[in-house]
């Protein structure tokens, strides 16, 4: 096994209550691998750090956070290297046959992008207009599961993104990192997401099934308690990462 490139601890010991008295040793890839980032895997990565430290000052938890290999992490996690990981391995029933996994922290799954002025929000209200999609991806079956939408391809999604803006289109679908990424850097105010989600592909914490259900719960719980007091929306907008709930 690669050696552990690089870790960092986080100590949430002050006041009252029950603190965990050793640490639990959390790993991430910084890569993020297989997902496409499209250069925002440094975002990514400080997002889910800053939020791993809130919940764990949130849910008085003792966390050791560890850099892994993308190749070495799930790896890792089998020979108890680790008690957990933050991953974006999808919750398919074969996958949780093996693995318990925590609520979604960051969507990255498919989304749909409107043009600022656009009222409607919602891919299956654009009956009979254009909306463009990557040819032979995921997201052109899930819009298949929308026969009144007029489906357009694209290669690069730069381009069909380009395209929406100057009005040759009524929606593109593409990943959701990146599109957060040009909305903030290139059409602030021209374009904005859809309402919806239209996946639940994201980055979770997973452990081994029947070891760490605890620190899976508290986890969300955390999770939960930072998106009521606000901490969660400025995290994801200080990252540019997404926007607010």
């Amino acid at each position: 096994m690669k050696r552990i490139i690089s870790l960092c601890m986080f100590f949430c010991l002050l006041g009252c209550g029950k603190v965990t008295k050793s640490p639990y040793r959390i790993a991430v890839d910084p890569s993020f691998y297989p997902l496409d980032l499209m250069g925002k895997e440094a975002n990514v990565y400080a997002f889910s750090n800053e939020l791993l430290q809130a919940i764990a000052k949130k849910e008085r938890l003792y966390i050791e956070r560890v850099n892994a290999s993308w190749d070495n992490l799930l790896e890792g996690l089998t020979k108890d290297d680790f008690d957990a990981v933050l991953s974006p391995l999808p919750p398919y029933n074969f996958n949780k046959a093996k693995y318990d996994f925590s609520k979604l922290y960051l969507p990255t799954g498919y989304i749909l992008v409107i043009r600022e002025d656009e009222k409607v929000r919602q891919l299956k209200k654009l009956k009979g207009r254009e909306v463009a999609v990557q040819m032979n991806s995921e997201a052109e079956r899930i819009l298949s599961e929308y026969p009144d939408v007029i489906i357009r391809f694209y290669e690069n999604p730069a381009v069909a993104l380009e395209k929406l803006d100057q009005g040759q289109l009524d929606g593109v679908v593409m990943d959701a990192i990146p599109a957060v990424s040009f909305i903030y850097d290139r059409y602030a105010e021209k374009l904005k997401l859809g309402s919806e989600v239209l996946n639940d592909a994201g980055l979770r914490m997973v452990a081994i099934k029947d070891t760490h259900r605890d620190l899976l719960d508290r986890f969300d719980s955390g999770l939960e308690k930072l998106k009521r007091d606000g901490t969660y929306d400025k995290l994801v907008k200080k990252w540019k990462v997404s926007f607010s709930e």
